[in-house]
């Protein structure tokens, strides 16, 4: 099957950021829409002939540009760009040449080269407008690269819940939750303007929920179970759950630090997750609401989130 998304990379600058993001696209797009050379060359093929069918087959590539893509030299010293044979210079070529659609990628805040910085085949690639890529705001970049693929024509439909909305345009900073009060509010004002669908198992819920034990006190249930603890989503941050009162706190911890807070709230086999990414300096913090739904084992969760009138897949796990 033809590759769609063309991942064009250095190793010795992205190589990690390369595979995660290839994952990721891999479970909104398909693996096979996904071109990547690590996973799409297999042992014994021809690596010229293998890249060349996949320039041929694809609709976008993304340029990964991280803080050493432009400077990175060969063991002689030499700047890997300048050299006629350099794979990344040929990779980006043959796409402007052929009039692929090319998105340069911008990895950690690094900078859009000069024109003056490339080589002549190259510098059309200054014209492009680019996305940004930070491990900090892995969720947040991702979704906005996720709906621009959405909308090249020749890829495929995005699995799970696609963008149905476009983003409201931001006019002054986003408002920040903070507390349980204001999670329940803009839970409140989603529902009313119909960013969730009603549960499905609303209409179908236990039917001892709503019995009475005689004397007209609520019969007992079973116990909800204790959601206290590390939670790892399917972006790989880890969700630190801590109990207070009849909601739990939220941390959301990458690599060993804070991203994020907010708060869940546990209601039947329905967990409702609000969180604020901390604050950058040069991007305002972006807001999730998860509604998700927890698995038979009770140690996994699988929805979607909404931010900016985006929904966008998700799951938690032990």
């Amino acid at each position: 099957m033809a590759a769609g998304i063309f991942v064009s990379y250095r190793r010795s600058d992205t190589r990690h950021v390369a595979g995660r993001l290839a994952g990721d696209l891999a479970d909104r797009f398909g693996q096979d829409a996904i071109f990547r050379d690590v996973e799409s060359i297999a042992g014994g093929d021809e690596f010229p002939a293998q890249l060349e069918r996949a320039l041929d087959q694809c609709a976008v590539m993304l340029v990964l540009i991280g803080p050493g893509w432009l400077d990175a030299s060969d063991d002689q010293q030499r700047r890997r760009l300048d050299q006629p044979d350099d794979w990344v210079r040929l990779e980006i070529a043959a796409a402007l040449r052929r009039k692929v659609r090319v998105i340069p990628v911008l990895v950690e805040d690094a900078a859009l080269p000069a024109p003056s910085q490339l080589p002549e085949e190259l510098r059309l690639l200054t014209n492009r407008q680019a996305q940004l890529l930070s491990d900090a705001r892995w969720r947040g970049d991702l979704l906005a690269l996720v709906e621009t693929l959405s909308k090249v024509p020749g890829l495929p439909p995005l699995r799970g819940a696609a963008p149905t909305t476009t983003p409201p345009a931001r006019t002054g900073k986003p408002l920040v939750l903070w507390g349980a009060a204001a999670a329940v509010l803009v839970l409140v004002l989603g529902y009313g303007l119909g960013w969730f669908d009603p549960p499905a198992e609303a209409a179908t819920a236990d039917p001892t929920a709503a019995m009475e034990a005689p004397g007209g006190a609520p019969a007992a249930g079973p116990a909800a179970p204790d959601l206290s603890g590390m939670w790892i989503s399917d972006a790989e941050e880890r969700y630190q759950l801590a109990a207070e009162g009849n909601e739990y706190r939220v941390d959301v911890l990458l690599n060993g630090k804070r991203v994020g807070t907010g708060t869940a709230r546990l209601t039947g086999r329905k967990l409702t997750v609000v969180t604020t990414e901390q604050e950058q300096k040069s991007d305002a913090p972006d807001t999730y609401i998860c509604e998700l739904t927890m698995a038979e084992e009770q140690t996994r969760f699988s929805g979607e989130c909404l931010s900016d009138g985006t929904k966008i897949p998700f799951t938690l796990k032990r």
